[in-house]
């Protein structure tokens, strides 16, 4: 009797500490902090509190089978005791999973012969997750089930305790799944001393769950810990080299662009394909992108469907669009924006090796590959839940099958986005019948469920698609002109290597590789070449762009692109003084063929001589002021000509504009680069007086400076790199006032914060800032008809304004008060 009572007085300690009273817990009690994020302090406490009980009830089959019998509760304390606490007390250590099956006889017991309902949920928890322990999936699947159960009565009780335990169930099939894959734990292979499968490997490198996790001790500093550590950093870096290793062959890394589905961006999908980057990292690099055409409501992806959504009614500056279809799905407005945004990102940042998709993004890719266009020569296409387009547009392009691009395409089994399963499935398998030979997966998901995507199939699909490097590999007979040369180099991912070099060429580089990182290997190597022969400064020029891919790596970690790029405009302008006269014939060719507009800004500071007044004699000056120039001019005729009522998007103009050197800068304070431009773009008569010809400088200036703001601002909203940023949005179907709702805004009374502004202070500036004001001023007789800025101070036509010491009535500056009137106020 006193020893039940001491065994009594056990089990409720027990009991108490775990779930903090030692009465049954309430079904509203909260977790302890300790089930799920323990400490060091919380695993110490545990050891020191309960090890020794562990010890005396893990030996003794019959202390154990009294616990049961003396309490009510003597079944749950049992499998606190033998299967929660020894992962608390020997993290890290193989006693964790010791007394496992102890502690499972008493759970099943509680499984098959009472009602669950007479538990507190929290008890109902912990019976399952002893059964979740078990190396063994029919128990394995039995607890994911019996925590199903639990979740659903915890919801119907109340969405708090609904939200409280619904994340079991992801763990729940994370368990499943890895003894479905691999028949244990692989996870516990350290700590039990069996030795891993590469695919177990593998799984672990990629998988951050935490019960994965849960294995390694919190000590950063104790043995066990680095062990584990140690021994998972060798397997990733194993698997990584294999990755790029391939039967001993040199496997190129890949690109793969991802486009989002409808109403997501690149956020959304980057998050829901975490899981295949973190699998693939070292082999490829994913880049996400979302569209410059924001979701308004009432768009749909592919047309009117009987489904509707909720959250179809709510907009935001986040949620993206691929297009808006009709109702009849005949027709996708501003699917044409996004092939121009997309050939934009296509030229600047790829080449790809292949694109994912996802539901509207699925559907994007098949109409990129039916373009059947050089822009677009991805090699393979992973398309999740989407579906052919339905646009008349696209309809010619579907007949005939994709040839040269594989695809797997993926459904979910519970999906019913936009119709019924059957529906979805059909539309998958419609989306993969436009391409050769499609591979097609199911997963037991819905719609977007990214933690059911079958990430490892999708991994090796992607894998399956590498391409061996051999560099140098392109006979250089067949490449003669530095076009080819250059286009072929470019069409590889990974580290520069030249294709098309002459066999001497070739020679010099397989023999010293520094030519292609370090500049003063590459200047021996033009001091020994021949400058008169147009081949080898082909091949050298192709290699001076060793360093500006080296160097562009070095601005991606460093954020600094002058300094990156300072390294290959000192290779260019030693290929310059090498031969002046083939740098300057090729100089237009490998600018426009590699968009070099921001190095020309700066090759054009390298060749500056202070002690040559006139730039524009030196001839490489003159050659980057024409170059520049002949872009801008042909940029603002196709602006010109798409006219006012054409989006400005469908413009297939340059970049130029937006790497060109604002004044004041290094490249138009040093080489007056801005004003030569300005001035061949807009040349000033020769035999104008002193003032007119001050006029006319000004008004160049000022005609120049518009052009560019124009161009830039089309360029901004079609950079991919500016797509999330609200400054930059384009809102399909935007709403127009009629004149009578215009007019009702009109004759609204003006805010008081307008007609009656707060001062604000002045800051001095020198008379010597406001030159190019008053200049202006001094020239023009009548104010313009647009705002025009200068470096101090901005004229705004019809400007209305508060008279110092005059009564506070606004006055118009239509032209009725002089400009010693409006000196007066600035």
């Amino acid at each position: 009797m006193a020893d039940n009572k001491a065994e009594s007085e056990d089990i409720e300690k027990v009991l108490k500490f775990w779930f903090g009273t030692k009465d049954r817990p309430s079904k509203e009690a909260s977790f302890q902090s300790f089930w799920f994020h323990a400490t060091v302090q919380d695993d110490d406490e545990i050891l020191k509190e309960f090890k020794s009980t562990w010890e005396r009830l893990k030996g003794d089959e019959k202390l154990i089978n009294n616990w049961a019998e003396i309490s009510n509760r003597g079944r749950i304390a049992i499998i606190i005791l033998l299967d929660q606490m020894p992962r608390n007390m020997f993290r890290g250590d193989a006693r964790m999973f010791e007394t496992d099956s102890l502690a499972l006889k008493h759970a099943l017991y509680i499984l098959d012969n009472e009602n669950m309902n007479d538990y507190a949920p929290s008890e109902w928890m912990f019976v399952c997750t002893t059964l979740q322990h078990a190396e063994d999936l029919n128990l394995v699947k039995r607890a994911e089930d019996e925590l199903k159960k639990l979740v659903v009565e915890m919801t119907q009780t109340s969405s708090t305790l609904g939200k409280r335990y619904r994340p079991l169930l992801g763990s729940a099939k994370g368990h499943v799944q890895m003894i479905e894959k691999f028949g244990r734990y692989s996870h516990r292979n350290t700590l039990l001393g069996r030795v891993s499968t590469v695919e177990e490997l593998d799984y672990l490198a990629s998988n951050q769950k935490n019960f994965v996790k849960s294995v390694k001790s919190l000590r950063k500093d104790s043995v066990e810990s680095k062990s584990f550590q140690d021994s998972k950093n060798q397997h990733v870096e194993k698997i990584h080299k294999d990755l790029l290793l391939k039967g001993g062959k040199n496997m190129k890394p890949m690109k793969v662009l991802v486009f989002h589905g409808f109403r997501q961006n690149a956020h959304s999908m980057s998050r829901a394909f975490s899981k295949l980057v973190k699998r693939l990292k070292g082999a490829v690099q994913f880049q996400f992108v979302s569209s410059p055409q924001n979701y308004v409501v009432g768009s749909t992806p592919f047309g009117a469907t009987q489904v509707q959504h909720d959250t179809w009614e709510i907009a935001s500056t986040h949620q993206r669009t691929w297009w808006n279809a009709s109702d009849d799905g005949s027709v996708y407005k501003g699917w044409e924006v996004t092939v121009k945004f997309l050939e934009r990102l296509f030229k600047e940042d790829g080449p790809f090796d292949g694109v994912m998709g996802f539901s509207q993004g699925a559907t994007l890719i098949g109409v990129l590959a039916g373009l059947r266009s050089q822009t677009f020569n991805f090699r393979f296409a992973i398309n999740v839940s989407g579906g052919p387009s339905r646009a008349n547009d696209h309809k010619k392009m579907q007949e005939e099958k994709v040839k040269g691009v594989k695809t797997l395409n993926i459904y979910g089994k519970e999906d019913t986005h936009l119709g019924t399963t059957q529906v979805m499935k059909q539309k998958t398998l419609n989306l993969a019948a436009l391409f050769e030979d499609p591979i097609i997966l199911e997963h037991p998901g819905g719609h977007f469920t990214p933690g059911y995507w079958p990430i490892e199939e999708m991994a090796k699909f992607i894998l399956d698609n590498q391409q061996e490097v051999d560099k140098f590999s392109v006979s250089p007979l067949t490449l003669s002109t530095f076009a080819e040369k250059y286009s072929e180099t470019f069409k590889y991912n990974g580290d520069f290597s030249p294709i098309g070099l002459n066999s001497d060429m070739r020679e010099k580089v397989l023999k010293n590789p520094d030519i292609l990182t370090k500049l003063e290997d590459f200047l021996a190597l033009l001091a020994e070449s021949d400058p008169n022969s147009e081949r080898n400064f082909d091949d050298l020029l192709l290699l001076a762009f060793a360093f500006r891919e080296v160097n562009n790596k070095k601005a991606e970690k460093y954020r600094s692109v002058h300094d990156a790029s300072a390294v290959f405009v000192k290779a260019l302008h030693a290929l310059y003084k090498f031969n002046e006269k083939l740098f300057l014939a090729k100089l237009d060719e490998v600018v426009h063929l590699s968009q070099l507009w921001r190095e020309l800004q700066y090759l054009a500071v390298a060749n500056h001589q202070p002690d040559t007044p006139n730039t524009q004699h030196n001839s490489l000056h003159h050659e980057i002021v024409r170059i520049y120039s002949e872009q801008i001019k042909d940029d603002v005729r196709k602006v010109a000509s798409a006219g006012k009522d054409s989006d400005p998007l469908l413009t297939n103009i340059s970049n130029c504009a937006l790497y060109l050197p604002k004044p004041k800068q290094q490249a138009d304070r040093i080489c007056h680069l801005v004003k030569d431009i300005a001035y061949t773009i807009r040349p000033i008569p020769e035999g104008l007086s002193e003032e007119e010809l001050k006029k006319r400088k000004l008004t160049t200036y000022i005609g120049f400076q518009k052009d560019i703001r124009g161009l830039v601002n089309i360029l901004d909203r079609v950079n991919p790199n500016k797509a999330m940023n609200a400054s930059s949005q384009i809102v399909l179907n935007k709403t127009k006032l009629t004149p009578e709702e215009r007019q009702k805004i009109l004759d609204q009374p003006p805010n008081g914060y307008v007609v009656r502004p707060e001062e604000m202070p002045v800051l001095p500036f020198s008379s010597n800032e406001f030159e190019p004001l008053i200049g202006f001023l001094n020239l023009n007789g009548e104010l313009p008809d647009e705002k025009v800025q200068f470096t101090r101070g901005t004229i705004i036509p019809h400007l209305r304004f508060f008279p110092k010491g005059e009564d506070k009535v606004p006055i118009s500056y239509e032209g009725d008060r002089s400009k010693a009137d409006l000196a007066r106020f600035i």
